[in-house]
């Protein structure tokens, strides 16, 4: 998806997004890049033909203005091996830097659970504002059955919503949330390949009415498996690990949470009851966690059947307490 309506609702504020296509074929593939509105009306369609082993970017909705867009990307030939993303950069408000670049990558939709963590934090200089973002990919109208929790596991908003053929819904996930907390949200489509959700999170200043920067995670699925990700505490960057244990049938989900050294390895469990979730620094676990990098491992406990969900948000704030950016690194199988 690609979204090219400034944060701050500045209408002069430029929000760049571009669909970017690599091909990993030895030959050139042809794709068919369309780009949808939010209410699902097509806009735009053109064949794309990418090299070998080459990357095509094309405009992925700013030359419409404001709003929000699906871009779908279907390769003529479906044996075709292909990464497709989309790019989103965000001038900032002195408009000779950007207050967020990043990418998204473009994916199939899916009926299945999905979870995501969601956001209502404040900081020393800072308060976030978080989206959900759920879009229909199929030619049909479906269903989506979204539950809001937080961190307890408590309902706190819940809706069974129809979703047009190639629309969005997006939600205020924070609004649902008290102050300095987070929760998480279930996405469930009514068909198979339906559905795509993700979390969008804004870091708005604490003084001036500015914005100092943004991150996306997408909504998984959860597995019953060893995850692994990786966390990196050089440049004074924190490591913020959330975790989602969506188990419904059990009463709590041991985990073992391991960071693993160049030169040691740390290990501690973690008990998470059912539907709560936790997010806490990598770098307040030992005294020594400073200008060290390595992996996460993270293993279910219950005889691996219990499932989770897990983000490692590696963040940089300067002295003055303002956010320089957010990157989500996965923890997954």
């Amino acid at each position: 998806t690609s979204n090219t309506i400034d944060p701050q609702g500045l209408e002069d504020r430029f929000v760049a997004n571009w669909a970017e296509l690599i091909n990993l074929e030895g030959q050139e593939e042809v794709f068919t890049h369309r780009v949808y509105n939010q209410a699902g009306y097509l806009l735009y369609s053109q064949e794309i033909t990418v090299p070998p082993l080459a990357e095509v970017d094309v405009q992925g909705g700013h030359e419409y203005g404001p709003g929000v867009y699906l871009n779908e990307f279907a390769p003529h030939n479906p044996n075709a091996r292909y990464f497709a993303s989309i790019s989103r950069y965000r001038v900032n408000e002195a408009g000779n830097d950007f207050s967020y670049a990043y990418g998204i990558d473009a994916k199939s939709g899916s009926g299945a659970g999905m979870y995501v963590a969601t956001f209502n934090q404040r900081g020393a200089c800072w308060s976030q504002t978080n989206w959900l973002e759920v879009v229909n990919v199929t030619s049909r109208s479906t269903q989506a059955h979204l539950v809001f929790r937080n961190n307890q596991g408590a309902v706190v908003g819940e809706e069974v919503i129809s979703v047009p053929p190639k629309a969005q819904r997006h939600y205020n996930a924070s609004a649902l949330l008290g102050a300095n907390t987070d929760g998480w949200v279930s996405v469930k489509g009514a068909d198979r390949e339906s559905l795509l959700a993700q979390s969008l999170v804004y870091y708005h200043d604490c003084q001036s009415n500015t914005l100092q920067t943004s991150f996306v995670i997408p909504a998984r699925t959860r597995h019953p498996y060893t995850l692994t990700g990786t966390f990196n505490t050089n440049l004074g960057l924190d490591n913020i690990v959330s975790i989602i244990n969506p188990e419904f049938d059990r009463g709590y989900g041991r985990a073992t949470l391991r960071l693993n050294y160049p030169t040691r390895g740390i290990t501690f469990g973690l008990t998470l009851n059912k539907l709560e979730s936790a997010v806490g620094s990598v770098n307040t676990t030992e005294p020594w966690t400073v200008n060290e990098y390595g992996t996460i491992e993270l293993e279910p406990g219950l005889g691996g059947s219990a499932s989770v969900v897990a983000y490692n948000l590696i963040t940089k704030t300067g002295d003055d307490g303002r956010v320089w950016f957010v990157i989500p690194s996965p923890i997954k199988r």
